[in-house]
This record gives structure tokens, C-alpha cells and sequence, in this order.
């Protein structure tokens, strides 16, 4: 219960005893008693920053300070701009102030996050995260020193990580986890729906309905390795030209990562894609003819038996007049997957990731 005086600020809140034991962040997940207000899912407007990656409006605090997140299943943490950072990167706009927060929690914990293009350092802070209204308390990170390239800082402020687990030891649960814990939603599961061609759409929290897909949502189990730090790899039996016959690629271990722009395939795919006339690729800068978006084969990526077809108009770009690039690019990945699955594929399908039964799901856009 919270009474206030109306002489004064003061406020004195009456917790109830059993509720003292309930963490903030509760890696048994347990559900606390379901409210009358509880709806299974949250929605949340995303927008395309030039179709390089995209992002949506998150509150933070109280009262809330808003940020332009980036959505990324490549990672497992929620991290915002602290007020050294502002300082030192004129192109941010907002900071997280814990003093001007009243809902703030000191947590005495730090963290350093590698990206590929850079490092981020910062401390953990628990305070209310806002998602289209609604909010829930979570862990997160107020990074105040970036080395590296981090040009998508002109558009974004920080990072909502949506990884399958939290493999930073400095933090107990991902922001999908208390969310859950907290009745936000049903369930952990949580869905983009882009538009057919890709510009916008919906990112949802918990349950989908007929209404967000009416089409079939086809499943592919996650891939469980003991170095991959629990994120979303699925396995790709193959892509293939459009009639099956030609095999380009096989067996490949994928990571599924919003955070991502281009998709990064091994370079083998990539001789054989661009084989013949299309050899005169810039390999360095991954130019390509731009009849090459009308000419250029379809390709079919096969599932556990499902296939999903990738148009040449999609995975190929024009930059302007007589200028196109490639958005697959060669790469040959030292890790526990050998592919990176970037928005330039993904944003032409609604994709369900289901961490509570470790799979992945696609379906027809809209």
C-alpha cells in the first residue's frame, strides 16, 4: 500500500511480508500471483533507420528518460548512454541518471560488453524499464566509456538485448526473463513482424495471434553447443538455387542476430554464388552489377525440411544510380557458428523466437 502526505513528498510504502522475498530478478522464475490487468502480450512499435538495423522508443526510469533502442538477439543485456558517455559523444541526446530517477537501485556491479566494432563499459543499475506503457524492473547497464566504431549512434542510443539466455555473470536474468517473472507477459516468447518490404513493423512480447501471423509458422530447434553462450544458433541443411539441384552452401550453424545488417556466409558461398559473369564482383567492397538484381538467382534456404526463398531484389541493394552491393558477404567465422542470419533476411519474414521451447519460427510476411 502507498500513502502520501499531502504536506509533503514523503511517501511510506507497506510491503507485505512474502512479497519481501521475491527477487527483482528471479532466475527460478517463478510467477507471482496473476493480476486482473495482466494482457499476454506488449507491442511495440519498430522503425527502420535506413534498413541498417532497427530500433524503438524505451523508457527508463521514473519518471522515464526515453531512448531509441536497437533490438538485438545477439546479445543478452539492455544498455543505455550514461551521463560520461553524453559528455564525450555529442551525438547522444539522452543520458540515465540514477539521481534523477526515483525508482533507481544501486547494484556496486560493472560490466564490459564486446561487440564486433566495439566495447562498451558501464555500470549495472536496477530501475523500471517502459515498453509501450507498461513497465517492469530490471537490471541494465549505464555505459559511460565506448572504444571502437559506433557510428549507429547518430540514429540509436543503446541496445535492448533479446538473447535466449544471460551469459554475463555480472547479471541475473535478461530483461525477457523479468518481464516474465513480473506478469508482463504470458509467456518468454517474442515475435518481429515486419512489413512485405521491410521499412517497419511490429516487435511483440509474449503471445502472437492470427490477427499478427495468419499464416503457418514453421519451427527450427536451437542448437545447443558448449561454447556458444546459449544464443540463437538453428542449423541450415543447405541454400540452394531456387530449383534445389545446385547446392551453394551446407550444413551450416547459424546465428540468428537482429544486431546484425548483412548476412555472413562462408566464403566458398560466395565463389559460388558469384561464379561466371558475376565474378566481376568488387570482392573488397562487395559492389556488384545492378542488373545483377534483376538477373541473379533466387535462393532457397532449407530448414529441417522447411524452405524459405530469398529473392536476388532482397539480398542485393541499390546505393544509387548504376551502384549496387551485395548484402551477403564472405566471411569465414572462428567460433561456434559458421553463419550470421542479418536483417537483410530477415526483415522479409515474421520471425517467433520462443525461448521457453528453444526454437526459432518463420512465416510469411504480411
Amino acid at each position: 500500500m502507498l500513502v502520501c502526505f499531502l504536506t509533503g513528498i514523503m511517501c511510506w510504502v507497506s510491503v507485505e511480508p512474502s512479497a519481501m522475498n521475491t527477487p527483482l530478478n528471479s532466475v527460478s522464475l517463478q510467477r507471482i500471483k496473476r493480476g486482473d490487468t495482466l494482457t499476454s502480450s506488449i507491442e511495440v512499435t519498430i522503425y527502420d533507420s535506413k534498413s541498417y538495423f532497427y530500433y524503438g522508443i524505451v523508457g527508463v526510469g521514473s519518471p522515464p528518460r526515453y531512448f531509441k533502442l536497437m533490438f538485438d538477439t545477439g546479445s543478452p543485456i539492455l544498455w543505455v548512454p550514461g551521463m560520461r558517455l553524453v559528455r564525450e559523444r555529442p551525438m547522444l541526446r539522452t543520458s540515465y541518471d540514477p539521481f534523477s530517477s526515483m525508482s533507481h537501485v544501486f547494484t556496486y556491479k560493472s560490466v564490459s560488453l564486446p561487440y564486433g566494432n566495439y566495447k562498451a563499459d558501464g555500470a549495472i543499475f536496477s530501475d523500471l524499464v517502459q515498453l509501450n506503457g507498461r513497465s517492469f524492473r530490471t537490471e541494465f547497464a549505464a555505459v559511460d566509456t565506448i572504444k571502437g566504431s559506433v557510428g549507429q549512434l547518430y540514429t540509436i542510443d543503446g541496445l535492448f538485448g533479446l538473447s535466449i539466455k544471460q551469459y554475463h555473470k555480472q547479471l541475473q536474468a535478461t530483461p525477457l526473463d523479468d518481464m516474465f517473472s513480473q506478469n508482463m507477459i504470458s509467456r518468454r516468447l517474442f515475435t518481429f513482424i515486419f512489413k512485405k518490404d521491410g521499412s517497419s513493423g511490429t516487435l511483440i512480447f509474449g503471445d502472437f495471434t492470427k490477427q499478427h501471423i495468419p499464416g503457418i509458422v514453421t519451427y527450427v530447434p536451437v542448437i545447443w553447443d558448449a561454447g556458444s553462450k546459449d544464443e540463437w544458433i538453428i542449423k541450415i541443411t543447405s541454400i540452394t538455387l531456387e530449383d534445389g539441384g545446385t547446392i551453394l552452401a551446407s550444413d551450416l550453424s547459424a546465428l540468428i542476430d537482429t544486431g546484425a545488417f548483412k548476412t555472413y556466409l562462408p566464403t566458398s558461398f560466395m565463389k559460388n554464388l558469384f561464379a561466371g559473369v558475376w565474378k566481376q564482383m568488387d570482392l573488397g567492397n562487395h559492389v556488384v552489377r545492378c542488373d545483377a538484381m534483376y538477373l541473379m538467382p533466387t535462393l532457397r534456404m532449407n530448414l529441417e525440411g522447411h524452405q524459405l526463398k530469398w529473392e536476388p531484389s532482397q539480398y542485393i541493394e541499390q546505393l544509387g544510380i548504376g551502384q549496387c552491393r551485395s548484402l551477403v558477404e564472405g566471411v569465414n567465422l572462428p567460433s561456434t557458428y559458421n553463419a550470421i542470419i542479418g536483417l537483410s533476411f530477415l526483415r522479409h519474414f515474421s520471425v517467433v523466437y520462443d525461448v521457453d521451447n528453444e526454437r526459432v519460427g518463420f512465416a510469411e510476411p504480411i
